[in-house]
């Protein structure tokens, strides 16, 4: 998924700052950090920042907010 979203947008995987991704249900083969596991199986490098959202219907919304967050200056304070 992540070498497809790289490939369609032209981005530079050099470039990537962090991955953030929703999961649902982080259980069995997917409690371990999804989002880690996605960049170790994709072209990324490995030395970048990973997050896993469980929010259980929400994780992918809140997963954009989360990565949107930082785009917006003066709007967010941490």
């Amino acid at each position: 998924m992540l070498d497809a979203l790289v490939e369609r947008t032209g981005a530079d995987p050099e470039l990537n700052d962090d991955v953030i991704l929703g999961c649902v249900v982080q259980i069995g083969q997917q409690a371990v950090n999804v989002a880690r596991n996605a960049v170790l199986a994709s072209k990324l490098p490995e030395s970048g920042p990973t997050t896993s959202i469980d929010r259980q219907c929400g994780s992918s919304q809140q997963a954009l907010h989360f990565a949107r967050k930082p785009s917006c200056p003066g709007r967010w304070t941490w």
